[in-house]
């Protein structure tokens, strides 16, 4: 019975929030999201050629980011990994390093080293699964070799972001990012950062020619029914005004991107 409620609620929203960027885009089509990602990215990267009756530098397209706190994406604070802040830190000078000499033996040994040490802290209580560690080295190697760890201190030409946070003690919204914000890993888009990084160089990368932003509105330890319910959720008004905000003559919503946590049981 529980399982079925939160397949209700979860239909129901993605079928009400899909409903507000039928109503407030102005080109294009809305992308099926159960697209391959690859196809996904071919969409976007052609329907960003539409023409529209707008100044070039007034287009945007948007993409609305939401969820809990894996959304938010806790990288750079004392809630990443480990409780340990500097763990991106270490990991951006290996990106660096990388950008020189490749992805060598060594180079690969001294992300294993240090994806390890900060599992094998305190915080996950004693030595990390030797599978897990390998699996996210073999996985930030793979983003290495695609180039879409490169230059992470420059921002982005085309991509913008934005982080819209709840204080649930005041009962309003937290513009953590300051407005729009040039894409870029301490952006404040999240803390510092979460998906939105990796997904917008994605897409310049793949040939995007117009000026696009996530939209994120997102709040830790929610739970669908209280939170996001269409019309009666704590946050579902600022969800909602994120889209109508952003509505009118060359602005176009193009995804959707939900993240759920283990606080929607």
């Amino acid at each position: 019975m529980m399982l079925l409620t939160v397949i209700v609620i979860l239909v129901l929203l993605c079928v009400t929030i899909a409903s507000l960027f039928a109503s407030s885009r102005t080109g294009g089509g809305f992308i099926e999201m159960k697209e391959t990602i690859p196809r996904f990215l071919k969409e976007i990267v052609e329907r960003n050629g539409d023409d529209y009756d707008v100044p070039f530098d007034d287009l945007r397209d948007y993409f609305l980011f939401s969820g809990q706190s894996n959304s938010i994406g806790f990288t750079t604070n004392g809630q990443s990994i480990g409780n340990d802040e500097t763990y991106w830190l270490r990991l951006m000078r290996l990106f660096s390093i990388a950008e020189r000499i490749g992805t060598t033996s060594m180079w690969k040994q001294n992300l294993y080293d240090i994806i390890e040490e900060v599992h094998n802290s305190t915080e996950n209580e004693g030595h990390g699964p030797t599978s897990v560690i390998t699996h996210l080295r073999d996985e930030v190697v793979k983003l290495q070799e695609l180039g879409l760890l490169d230059q992470m201190n420059q921002s982005l030409p085309l991509g913008h972001c934005s982080f819209l946070d709840f204080n649930e003690t005041a009962n309003a919204s937290i513009d953590r990012s300051s407005g729009s914000k040039s894409t870029k890993w301490n952006a404040n888009c999240g803390m510092s950062f979460g998906y939105e990084l990796i997904f917008s160089k994605a897409l310049e990368m793949n040939g995007v020619r117009r000026s696009f932003e996530t939209v994120k509105v997102a709040h830790g330890g929610t739970r669908l029914y209280e939170s996001w319910f269409p019309d009666s959720g704590l946050h579902w008004t600022l969800l909602q005004n994120s889209i109508r905000n952003r509505s009118g003559a060359g602005k176009n919503w193009m995804g959707f991107v939900w993240s759920q946590g283990e606080a929607g049981k």
